[in-house]
């Protein structure tokens, strides 16, 4: 974001490096190249967040809580020279 001094209009500019926002919010992409953003809905303990943990986290728990509301987890990887940043 280009912003002039503080206190201004602090509306975004497009500059080169970052180019208008195609969605209704941007996100600074400067940590990742590619950003996938996954939602699993199902039926309750079916293992929705144990499979989260797993792949996030590469670990198990078989008593596994409840999830009351919402859990998010990151993930970064790097595949064919592109950093990928996996948010469920």
């Amino acid at each position: 974001w280009i912003l002039s001094h503080p206190g201004a209009n602090t509306t975004p500019h497009p500059s080169p490096s970052n180019p208008p926002s195609t969605g209704a919010m941007a996100y600074s992409n400067n940590d990742y190249d590619v950003l996938f953003k996954v939602l699993l809905i199902g039926d309750s303990a079916v293992g929705k967040s144990s499979i989260v943990k797993r792949y996030t986290d590469d670990e198990y728990d078989g008593k596994f809580i409840s999830t009351i509301g919402v859990d998010f987890s990151v993930k970064t990887i790097d595949r064919n020279g592109k950093r990928v940043k996996v948010r469920a």
